[in-house]
């Protein structure tokens, strides 16, 4: 146990050393060397250069103790079974698995020790060039990230099963998102859209409704339960909401009328708005709703700019910025500034206040009303 690891040439010709029992095979991911008590050598990935000197260490340890190390657990481990094994808990737990059915079928059968950070990243260039079946130009930044969390999950959970020594998706870097965008509905946007959900997808008008007047997420509306609904005092709660928050939304009529809807049409699966995810995988969002707003001619909308519509309405009505970060379930105020400057007619209001100069009625612009 007291060999080196294998030195490795840098840029220029020399040979680096990384201590005992860790060496860098491809750039960024480490391996753990070491002779096991039958006197055989071992090679196991490690992912990061602290996980190959933890596992070394831990390795180390067990055959000090006289323990034999078993044969590679990870052979015949393929990725298309840890990934079920994270859908089916995602399931358990009440949640829709979205994102990690997509990932299930990036690899198939490959075992799962042999996926790279590399092969990871291939597949979410193949997502942002060309995208999935509803999203033929691609994906945004955002979204990446959300499918590069989902193969993330899916390995940390096999790790805690002892199915998988590395977490590749770990190393692969983050988009930079672009979190300033505001696209909302004006309001005969709203009206073509609507015309077409009632004549393609009548019965999806509801969820519409719901998604409009609360401003929750989509995996929050389509995880919702009945259980989670005061219909008495007007009231909603959302059990797990991002960074498994919980927090209370009030109810307006309009929500509250297309509740009473999906409340009179007894579907015993205990969810509001049952049906949210397609067999395969995908939100079937994508179908009904996508498919209203390419026929009533509304570009560059998604099911997430219903969340932006609902906050940027309620700053057009003068609600404080405090109490849509409230209402939007969001920690800090940061993520709603961007609908500060929605409230003309508010904020003329405001700075009028200390104006000291006579007001001429007749120069005075009207308020502007913003759509």
């Amino acid at each position: 146990m007291n060999e080196e690891a294998e030195p490795m040439p840098d840029k220029v010709g020399h040979r680096r050393r990384y201590g005992k029992g860790a060496f860098e095979k491809y750039p960024g991911v480490w391996y753990a060397r070491y002779v096991d008590a039958t006197g055989r050598r071992r090679v196991e990935k490690a992912g990061s250069k602290s996980a190959a000197l933890n596992l070394y260490r831990r390795r180390k340890d067990e055959i000090l103790q006289g323990k034999l190390f078993p044969e590679n657990r990870r052979k015949g481990v393929k990725f298309s079974d840890i990934a079920q094994d994270a859908i089916n808990r995602a399931k358990e737990s009440g949640r829709h698995p979205g994102k990690l059915a997509l990932v299930a079928d990036w690899f198939s059968n490959r075992n799962a020790a042999d996926i790279t950070p590399q092969d990871i990243e291939r597949e979410l260039n193949r997502l942002r060039h060309r995208g999935h079946r509803f999203k033929e130009h691609g994906l945004a930044q955002s979204t990446l990230n959300r499918f590069r969390a989902a193969a993330s999950a899916i390995f940390k959970l096999a790790m805690q099963d002892n199915k998988v020594l590395a977490n590749p998706a770990r190393l692969v870097s983050t988009k930079k998102e672009n979190n300033e965008r505001v696209r909302y509905l004006t309001e005969d946007e709203e009206s073509r859209v609507r015309s077409k959900i009632r004549e393609l997808s009548p019965e999806r008008e509801p969820e519409f409704d719901i998604a409009l007047h609360t401003g929750i997420r989509k995996g929050e509306q389509y995880s919702l339960r009945w259980d989670d609904v005061d219909l008495i005092n007007g009231i909603l709660t959302v059990v797990k909401g991002k960074g498994n928050k919980k927090r209370h939304v009030p109810l307006n009529s309009d929500a509250m009328a297309a509740l009473a809807k999906l409340k009179g049409r007894g579907d015993n699966s205990g969810l509001v708005c049952p049906g949210g995810m397609g067999k395969d995988g995908y939100w079937a969002t994508y179908d009904w709703f996508d498919e209203a707003v390419a026929a009533g001619g509304v570009n560059d909308f998604t099911w997430h700019d219903l969340r932006h519509t609902f906050a940027s309405r309620l700053r057009m009505k003068g609600v404080e910025l405090p109490t849509i970060k409230d209402l939007l379930g969001h920690t800090t105020i940061n993520m709603v500034l961007r609908y500060a400057h929605l409230a003309p007619g508010y904020l003329r209001k405001a700075v009028e206040a200390i104006a000291t100069t006579p007001v001429d009625r007749e120069v005075v612009p009207q308020e502007v009303t913003v759509q």
